[in-house]
């Protein structure tokens, strides 16, 4: 894998932190689309689409790996925007599944948190 992790025990539940390093994923023309304009583009993995992007692929294969001993997915980019489709991305690439349908199973959650959040 290449990258280092946090495993956690919570009880019998083993709990995975994994780090994702910006943008894994990023959207380009689908092949053969040709033109102007064309808006037929697809979500791939951003070094697939940037060979800047390569250093990407060892945080992507380290999630992917880690995501198949898992049966929860938690959601704890950044809350905005931005970091609400990075996870949503990351989430739905590793489970090949509709992240829509994942969250009304509560297979797929997003961790609320700021600088700005009080402390309890």
């Amino acid at each position: 894998m290449g990258l280092s992790y946090y495993e956690l025990r919570n009880g019998s539940d083993i709990l995975y932190v994994v780090a994702a390093a910006g943008h894994l994923f990023t959207i380009r023309q689908k092949e053969g689309s040709k033109g102007f304009p064309i808006f037929d583009v697809e979500w791939v993995p951003s070094y697939l689409a940037n060979r800047k992007a390569y250093f990407t692929k060892r945080y992507l294969d380290t999630i992917v790996e880690i995501g198949r001993r898992c049966n929860l997915f938690i959601n704890a980019c950044d809350y905005d925007i931005e970091g609400t489709v990075i996870g949503t991305n990351i989430i739905r690439f590793i489970t090949h599944g509709n992240v829509n349908n994942d969250v009304e199973k509560g297979v797929a959650l997003r961790m609320k948190f700021s600088t700005t959040t009080k402390r309890i």
